[in-house]
């Protein structure tokens, strides 16, 4: 199999190939413009260098053996966290889009990272198994299906109110390329259905989240931002408990997003290790038009 690197850059690549009767190999080699052949990390200077990134070499997850027991697989393997949620996964053309989850998997820890994994064979020539460890469950997730909550809308400091609150439900944008919100039938907006008011300096308070313990907590959430690019938008304030202010972010979410955009940044020091609140804030100026301003969604912290 041969292909072409147009441009130099870092590519991934995997080589899965069988030997079903050992004592074969494989080698890779590249090709240079002028026919000459090296093998990839040969130590010529020509040769292509490869390397197996930090966090892949960590204590993997290993699959040790699969031995047929009747009408099960017992699947024994390593895992790095044996506590984890551990997804057995299978697949009969190994093509990425292809894996899926094996339901009715009963999963034993044996000891010292050592797992076993009992699962129904099936009639089927050929299919091909792995084990991939699941993220942990996030300290916090609201996907804003459950209604208000213990979410706080108001307003800044000082602020006078105008037209323009934070509101949660199905979002109607007037010029936003987004149909909804991002999962499910609500989230949180500016105005649901009309262009944000002049002059609104309006706050979003989360539930009480507590991050005492959680090493180097994440904030994921999802957005759209509709607004005067320099002059009116959002930022992320991190507070309290008691809603004291301990760091307002350098995140700023202005301009006009195409559609919902993905935020993921590590929680600020200041933030880590305590109870607190995620303060969402939008603040506008006096001149109009303006946009649909700021949607959110999905909002989720942990590692």
């Amino acid at each position: 199999m041969n292909f072409i690197i147009e441009e130099a850059g870092l590519y991934p690549a995997r080589i899965v190939y069988f030997n079903n009767e050992g004592g074969g190999s494989l080698e890779l080699l590249e090709v240079a413009p002028d026919g000459g052949r090296h093998l990839v990390n040969s130590g010529h200077p020509n040769a292509i260098v490869s390397y197996v990134p930090p966090e892949l070499l960590t204590d993997p997850l290993q699959i040790l053996s699969m031995t047929p027991l009747g009408a099960q697989w017992q699947i024994d393997f390593l895992s790095p966290d044996p506590e984890g949620l551990h997804d057995l996964q299978s697949s009969v053309s190994l093509l990425s889009d292809s894996w899926a989850s094996v339901p009715d998997v009963a999963l034993e820890n044996l000891n010292e990272g050592l797992l076993r994994a009992l699962v129904a064979r099936e009639d089927v020539l050929e299919k091909f198994y792995r084990v991939v460890l699941q993220p942990p469950a996030p300290t916090f997730f609201d996907d804003m299906e459950s209604g208000v909550g213990d979410w706080v809308v108001g307003l800044r400091e000082g602020a006078a109110a105008t037209a323009t609150t934070w509101e949660l439900g199905s979002p109607e944008t007037i010029d936003s390329p987004v149909d909804g919100a991002y999962s499910g039938s609500q989230c949180w907006a500016t105005d649901l259905d009309a262009a944000y008011a002049p002059g609104a300096l309006i706050t979003l308070r989360s539930p009480v989240i507590d991050l005492t313990g959680v090493e180097r907590p994440r904030l994921r959430f999802q957005y759209v931002v509709d607004s005067t690019e320099g002059v009116e938008g959002g930022r992320i304030n991190f507070r309290d408990e008691n809603g004291g202010l301990l760091v307002e972010s350098e995140f700023v979410f202005w301009g006009k997003t195409e559609g919902w955009q993905a935020f993921d940044r590590l929680m600020p020091v200041e933030a880590r290790d305590r109870p607190i609140r995620i303060e969402f804030e939008f603040l506008s100026d006096d001149l109009e038009p303006n946009g649909d301003g700021w949607l959110i969604d999905d909002v989720s912290v942990g590692k």
